[in-house]
Order: C-alpha cells, then structure tokens, then sequence
C-alpha cells in the first residue's frame, strides 16, 4: 500500500460545492426558457446562424443538469472520485463509470458546437472571405463524425472497466493510494483507475486543451485582423458588431469556467500534486458555473436578444419609477 497522497476534502469546501451547484443548476434552468424562447422567435435576421446558437446552448444545459445533479467529488492525484448528489447511496461504482462517459462526450458536444457558434460568427460578419464551403449541412456533418469519434474512443476506454468487480476497484485504491480506502469504505459509488491506465491519456488531453486554446487565440486574432484590414466597412449593422463580441466573450468565458477547471484537474493527475481535493473542488464549482454565465453572455450580447429582453425590464421599470412617484406625492 503506497503512501497516502489523498486527503479527504475540508468539510466547509464540501457543503459550499454542495450547495452551490444546486444554485447554479436552477439558475441556468431559471433562464433557459427565456434563452431558447428568444433563439427560436427573435433571431430572423441571424437565419441559420441561430440553429448553432440553440445547439450550443442545449448542451450546455444538458452538461450543466448532469453535473448539478450527480455532483461528483474528484480525489485528486488519484483518478478516483464519488458522487455526492442524490444517487450517492442508491447505485455502485457501475454509474460513475456511465457518468464519466456521458460527461466526457458531452463536454466534446459543447466544444464542437462552440467551434461551429464560432464559424458561423465569422461567416455572418465577413461572408465572403473563407469557409465558402461552410453551412449547416456540413457543420452537422463533421459534428455527428467527430462526436462519433469521440464516444467510441471514451467507450473504448471506460467499457472494460464497468466490467469489472468492486472488489477489484478496491484492490486498485489499496496499491494505489492508502488514503483512498476512508472514501470507498463509506462512498458506494466510489470509482478509480490506476495511474497506469490513464498516465499517456492524460499527456493527450492536456495536449488537446493546449491545442484548443491556441486555436481559439488565432481564431481571435484573425478575426481582427480581417476587421483592422476592412475597417468599419466589415460592421455594417449591430448584429454583426454584436456577433463579433459575442464571439470575443464567449472563447474566453470557455477558457475560463471549462477549459482551465479540466487542465488543472488532469494536470493533477498526470503530475500527481498531492493534497489538490480541496482545490479542484473550487474549480468544479467553476465549471459549474459555465452554463449559466454562457446563457447571460448570449442574452447580452447577440444585439437581438438584448433588446427583447430590455423590452422586458422597461415596463417592470416604468411601474416602479410611477409607484414611487405616487408614493412621494401622497407622502408630500
């Protein structure tokens, strides 16, 4: 039995991401309604533009309720973790391997939708420039071969192990990590993997996100660049202007609350930073928090949106401003 590396989370940590998620999750469901209501209905002078937006924004949602409700707790250096939502005391280790394998294909739809919302963006605003190819068709095309890809390889990868006994499970904490064994002692859902098993395929997602990140900075400067090349002449309208800052907001907002929680974590895995439970449960409450930011940056930015749901607050606001005066008045 190795040395223990693993240490259980502060309990103040814990009740917060408990709680938080929670929040966020009915935040996000809070506003959804509003979200998809203004992409089907107020979105004529997008045209197909708004088939990725819902796409996108769908996804999210679906990531953001899977998350808020399983409420995993990742025990980092360790690849093993449990549940802390509902089911904690209802199902085995056998639904937190099915939980890492639709969260994982998930997270690949979110990303290449953002990919597609982001095209679809430069496309809109400089039409004729690149991507003459670019259109729904194609788009749906190469998402469907690539999210293919990306379930079969993840399926690959976690079906031999729901094979598996508990017992087995447990024998690999033990050779792992002698701190792991208070977790599956009192958690059914507790899941691990060896180090071995995920050590390259760690080095390869860390790779990818790197990758992303770099591709996301030169999308970025490219659409700038064509913009300092055209001028004001590229913005003819508020939508185009409105598309180009959405665009800016929403790569960094997915740097921030998707991209940086996975890096950190599986940097703690590959690299094997002892002690880290605490701090990437701060970084799962930031990734929980990506759906909900993303559905306010689509609401405030895409200029059509905005002004259905200003359009909203005015008479709410209108009401106020009247009551009070009344009120001064009879008061007077």
């Amino acid at each position: 039995m190795s040395d223990p590396k693993v240490v259980e989370p502060l309990g103040a940590f814990v009740t917060f991401y408990y709680y938080y998620s929670y929040l966020t999750l009915f935040g996000t469901w809070l506003i959804s309604p509003l979200l998809f209501y203004v992409i089907l209905t107020k979105s004529g002078k997008l045209g197909n533009f708004k088939w990725f937006i819902l796409n996108h924004s769908f996804w999210c949602l679906v990531l953001e309720t899977i998350f808020g409700i399983v409420k995993p707790i990742i025990l980092t250096p360790s690849a093993a973790g449990f549940q802390l939502g509902p089911f904690r005391h209802l199902f085995d280790f056998k639904s937190s391997v099915v939980f890492t394998f639709v969260c994982l294909g998930i997270c690949g739809n979110c990303v290449i939708s953002l990919s597609a919302t982001l095209a679809s963006r430069y496309l809109l605003v400089f039409p004729t420039t690149i991507f003459r190819w670019f259109s729904l068709k194609v788009a749906l095309i190469f998402a469907v071969i690539i999210n293919a890809i990306c379930y079969a390889l993840i399926g690959y990868v976690l079906y031999p192990i729901i094979q598996l006994k508990q017992e087995t499970i447990y024998e690999w904490a033990d050779s792992e990590d002698s701190g792991l064994k208070i977790f599956y002692e009192k958690e059914p859902t507790f899941f691990m993997v060896p180090y071995y098993y995920h050590e390259y395929a760690d080095i390869l997602i860390l790779l990818f996100f790197l990758v992303v990140h770099i591709a996301g900075a030169f999308i970025l400067i490219f659409f700038f660049y064509h913009l300092f090349q055209r001028k004001t002449k590229a913005l003819t309208n508020k939508i185009q202007r409105s598309l180009l800052a959405s665009s800016l907001a929403q790569t960094i907002l997915t740097s921030v609350f998707l991209f940086i929680p996975f890096i950190v974590l599986f940097g703690a895995l590959r690299f094997r930073v002892a002690n880290t439970t605490s701090i990437g449960i701060i970084f799962l409450c930031l990734f929980n928090s990506h759906a909900f930011v993303e559905f306010i940056v689509t609401l405030y930015f895409v200029s059509p949106y905005r002004n259905f749901c200003i359009q909203l607050i005015r008479p709410a606001q209108r009401y106020r401003n009247s009551v009070t005066t009344l009120a001064s008045i009879s008061t007077y």
